[in-house]
């Protein structure tokens, strides 16, 4: 057979390959297959669809770049459940436009607030399935406004239309998909009520996973939702957790404190009600935190208290007609948070907890918000899992220091083969800190997650690319002060992010989408285009001492940009994103230390 017959058959492969790939995306001849486990640490989609007596079946999936999104009927059930990567369902109710078919709707915790001052203007932050536009419709809301992070969920809803209805299509509703907190901060509207609930990330409620991030739930946050509140306006805030119910009051509480009420008249703004601990089993709506732009009156606390006894919900807090502990100490002008987190473990150890187990309720910031995380420091999975990758770095750096030493025709010294092992994996530590950091603070700025995650790849490797090419130029016997001088470049700039982006960022948020995207890149740019320059530079260098040295420093570095995105979480986690950015710098700092006399061109042996 012939060249030009093999190349023939080779795009007749090819096309028949695209033809295939084309259509399966709509026939599934092959599609991933379902999990279905009894295991009790498996997301709730797998158990349910394992589980016979549920008769539970995927009749529909949506794919985008933030997750995989299945609707799901059960044998008992109207509703469709809408399930985010299989956890934390949202559902579709039954409805056909009569609102005498959701009447019962009234009787639902999420409801509770509607009874009171009727909201004409209302935000949910995260509506899923439409369960809080069919609340707020059955309230006679006359303006609507969802902002909903999973593109996939508005799609699903309009596809099983013929069971929920154009929820998602009236004329008073207005849908936008975003980053809810992003929205708030770039909108000038204001609203009588801005609902939020359970907002959470959906890897939290099975893989306890509590180190995700959430700027729906910080301070600024909560201080954003006050100032877009009319003077009667009110926030809700709906989850199932206990403790998150009392971060959530200590975080509206410094809200409050930050528009200038005292400490101990902040309580007057505030209202908690649950439902029986006996009815915790029938769902995730469990607590509900109402909090108010204008102090509640002795009346209306005691209508709530009244009304949440005639609806069969416990009232939690109704502030100057019922406040049992722990709700009552925060009267207490001279109790922070930390304060009442000890307090609660000393007077109120939870069911199940040692006696003296101090949760951190304190409230998380934009620069650490870990609002899920209630760890005084560090989640010990998560500390587990870094030691083990400590281990692997430091066992890995040190098979390169005995291979570089043991080679006598190098005659580098355990000196010199150790600042080898630590260049590259400082390069590796250094360029993953400054990455995982800046992504995160881009996330809140930008709105979308795989947005910001898209641009800051986009910039830096760019950037990189650029900056590898260029650094090619350099002479060999000119390697190490390059990079010294490339080193403490880096180290103003992040240094420069750490004193100024959040005002830089703040101040373009209104910007459209594009124009941020545009600035989100230019900043990053010439980061990238700097950082892309030591690593190669050092391969450079290191194969002059042997070719075959060159496989360890790039498995070395690549190994130990593993252990920057795990420091990074915990900087994060620990300082904030911020500070944490002074950990890239240090590493950077280091290398151009470490680069003059390193970096020196020698003869191949």
């Amino acid at each position: 057979m012939f060249v030009g017959d093999l190349d023939r058959v080779a795009e007749r492969r090819a096309a028949l390959t695209v033809a295939f790939l084309g259509a399966n995306l709509s026939r599934r001849w092959v599609d991933l297959p379902t999990l279905a486990t009894h295991d009790s640490r498996a997301k709730a989609l797998y158990r349910d669809l394992a589980d016979p007596n549920q008769g539970a079946r995927i009749v529909a999936t949506d794919w985008n770049a933030f997750a995989r999104t299945d609707a799901v009927r059960y044998r008992f059930s109207d509703e469709i459940f809408l399930y985010t990567d299989g956890d934390v369902p949202t559902n579709i109710r039954p409805f056909r436009g009569d609102l005498h078919e959701i009447r019962d709707l009234t009787r639902f915790l999420g409801y509770f607030p509607f009874f009171f001052r009727r909201p004409q203007t209302v935000l949910s932050i995260g509506p899923g399935g439409g369960l809080d536009i069919l609340m707020a419709q059955l309230a006679g809301c006359r303006e609507i406004t969802g902002v909903e992070l999973n593109p996939s969920i508005p799609r699903l809803v309009d596809r099983f239309r013929d069971v929920g209805g154009p929820i998602y299509h009236y004329t008073n509703v207005h849908l936008t998909i975003g980053e809810g907190r992003s929205f708030v901060r770039r909108c000038d509207e204001k609203f009588d009520l801005i609902y939020a609930a359970l907002t959470f990330a959906n890897t939290t409620q099975t893989s306890n996973l509590a180190f995700v991030d959430s700027y729906v739930h910080t301070r600024e946050a909560f201080e954003d939702y006050l100032a877009h509140l009319t003077p009667q306006g009110r926030f809700v805030f709906m989850c199932q957790l206990s403790p998150l119910l009392l971060r959530a009051v200590l975080t509206a509480r410094e809200a409050l404190m930050a528009r200038g009420i005292p400490a101990q008249q902040t309580p007057d703004h505030m209202a908690v009600v649950s439902i029986r601990p006996a009815l915790y089993g029938t769902g995730p709506y469990r607590h509900l935190l109402i909090v108010s732009q204008r102090a509640f009156s002795p009346a209306e606390a005691a209508d709530m208290g009244r009304t949440a006894f005639a609806l069969d919900f416990v009232p939690g807090f109704c502030p100057g007609a019922y406040e049992p502990t722990p709700f009552s100490w925060l009267r207490d002008p001279g109790l922070d948070s930390m304060g009442f987190s000890r307090r609660l473990a000393e007077e109120l150890p939870p069911y199940g907890v040692p006696a003296g187990f101090v949760r951190n309720l304190k409230p998380v910031s934009d620069d650490s918000p870990f609002f899920v995380d209630l760890s005084m420091t560090v989640a010990p999975g998560f500390r587990r899992f870094a030691l083990g990758i400590v281990v692997l770095c430091v066992a890995a750096g040190g098979l390169l220091v005995v291979y570089l030493w043991r080679r006598r025709e190098l005659a580098l010294g355990a000196g010199r083969a150790g600042g080898a092992a630590a260049y590259f994996g400082l390069l590796g530590v250094g360029f993953m800190i400054a990455e995982i950091c800046l992504a995160q603070k881009l996330t809140f700025y930008l709105g979308y997650p795989v947005l910001s995650l898209g641009v800051i790849l986009f910039a830096l490797l760019l950037g990189g690319a650029a900056g590898g090419i260029i650094s090619q130029r350099r002479e060999p016997q000119a390697l190490g002060r390059h990079v010294s001088l490339v080193g403490l470049w880096i180290v103003a700039v992040l240094v420069a992010f750490f004193l100024g982006l959040r005002v830089l960022l703040d101040a373009t948020l209104a910007w459209p989408v594009l124009a941020r995207s545009g600035l989100a890149m230019v900043i990053l740019l010439p980061l990238g285009f700097l950082m892309g320059q030591p690593f190669p530079c050092g391969l450079r260098a290191v194969g002059f001492w042997g070719p075959d040295i060159v496989p360890w420093c790039w498995g070395l570095n690549g190994l130990t940009s593993v252990l920057g995105s795990v420091l990074a979480m915990i900087g994060g986690k620990l300082w904030g994103f911020s500070p944490a950015l002074l950990l890239a710098a240090a590493a950077y700092l280091t290398i151009a230390a470490l680069a003059p006399a390193l970096l020196k061109a020698r003869e191949r042996v």
